[in-house]
């Protein structure tokens, strides 16, 4: 909207959940920038959102990454309130784990009826097609504009030759989308940077492309070209500047309200039973101490109208080696379980049983790629030489009771829980019905 005043005018909203860290110096950036910050917290009045021309999530880890990075912010009712602003082609940026929360919310890259379209996994770095490293990095990369961006918000004036250095730091920043979708996401130009060495060349090998991400995509837009989640913090330098700079100039020009969104088909989960292997034994930990992560999910849902309380539990599967015996597998089964590298005694302990109630129902959910699972067997297998254990499985036990009152409607709220996707997301993890 161009007021026709200074660019001082506009008002752009840093908005802030629970354990937001950059607000700081992404405010500073938008005042570089010529625009107003306004600090918006979670929980204030969404008014004052609406009268905002623009708004950037910074990075940081809201709700300390409970269930994973980004998920029940993205479930938070202000999102509602965002999404609505998004139609409107107002400018949103996600940095770090602001994008995170807008590839969970559907804001990016703007599927129909904001449905998902991609995952932001756990980092993996590839060295000759080997992981060498997984988890958090943090360290300057090289990031250059994609073939096709140059009309969105935030890369107004910017050309392919632009190279710009700019710090990451981050542990779930890879990108994980579907082949099809990501075909589509070219021919619109919504893949917006890439990474890239200081001479602008691509190179899908750490640490060029510093997590594993698809096609080394460092940050990606909406078809409408006025959203953008980018993992690096551009924030935190001058060189970054030139975003914030872009973001001015397209608010000066008029807002875009094309409605452009992507409707592919839409492919329901499918839930399978889970079961385990015939030779494996399973491990399942719970929490001494009060489990977060479970009250978080529980209070998100609620919050969503869903009346559940959840439990968690971490869930191994231990796969007994061909040749061992009985005897050797029982010998190193305790030892695994004494080595702390599957449980901590202080404030953990193994289910002898699990809970059974009426209008409960238990879900699995296990990562595609399982990292901690093969961090867990390289220790054990390394450190410990314990031969007769040959793979170790990782996944999340989540425990769903739907409130006295509502078993009439116990299978609809369970369904409805599962699709706010809290519980995993499809194109990074898988999810099983636990019996």
């Amino acid at each position: 909207m161009d007021r026709g005043g200074t660019p001082m005018n506009y008002r752009i909203a840093i908005i802030e959940f629970p354990g937001t860290n950059c607000e700081r110096e992404t405010a500073r950036a938008v005042h570089r920038a010529d625009m107003e910050p306004i600090r918006f917290k979670w929980n204030d009045d969404p008014a004052l959102l609406a009268s905002c021309d623009g708004y950037v999530i910074g990075g940081g880890f809201s709700y300390e990454d409970r269930s994973r990075s980004g998920i029940i912010a993205a479930l938070d009712p202000i999102m509602r309130r965002l999404r609505t602003e998004d139609k409107k082609g107002k400018p949103i940026l996600g940095i770090c784990n602001g994008a995170q929360i807008l590839l969970e919310s559907g804001i990016i890259p703007g599927l129909s009826d904001h449905r998902p379209g991609g995952a932001l996994a756990q980092n993996k770095q590839f060295v000759d097609g080997k992981i060498v490293g997984t988890g958090f990095y943090n360290a300057w990369v090289h990031v250059r504009l994609s073939e096709g961006s140059g009309s969105h918000a935030f890369v107004q004036g910017l050309s392919t030759d632009t190279v710009m250095r700019i710090p990451a730091a981050h542990a779930e920043g890879r990108f994980v989308i579907p082949r099809d979708l990501l075909e589509r996401l070219y021919a619109s130009g919504a893949t917006i940077f890439r990474y890239c060495d200081e001479a602008g060349n691509e190179n899908p090998q750490f640490p060029c492309n510093p997590n594993g991400s698809v096609d080394n995509i460092a940050a990606l837009g909406n078809l409408r070209g006025n959203a953008l989640g980018i993992m690096p913090h551009p924030e935190r330098t001058g060189e970054g500047d030139c975003m914030f700079a872009s973001m001015r100039t397209y608010l000066s020009q008029g807002l875009h309200h094309e409605s452009i969104e992507l409707d592919l088909p839409h492919e329901k989960e499918v839930s399978g039973a889970y079961t385990p292997g015939r030779t494996c034994r399973e491990l399942v930990i719970s929490s001494i101490i009060t489990d977060n992560t479970a009250v978080s999910v529980e209070q998100a849902l609620r919050q969503l109208g869903f009346p559940v309380s959840i439990r968690r539990a971490v869930h191994w599967e231990l796969e007994v080696a061909p040749d061992a015996t009985e005897r050797q597998f029982e010998q190193d089964f305790a030892i695994a379980c004494k080595s702390g590298e599957l449980y901590n005694s202080n404030k953990e302990y193994p289910l002898e049983e699990l809970p059974s109630a009426d209008r409960t129902i238990l879900v699995r959910t296990e990562a595609e790629d399982d990292c901690i699972g093969l961090h867990a067997k390289h220790v054990l297998m390394n450190w410990f030489g314990l031969p007769s254990i040959q793979e170790i499985r990782h996944g999340i036990l989540w425990m769903i009771t739907v409130d006295p009152g509502h078993g009439t409607q116990a299978e609809d709220v369970i369904e409805g829980c599962l699709g706010t996707n809290i519980f995993n997301n499809p194109f990074s993890h898988r999810r099983y019905t636990y019996a």
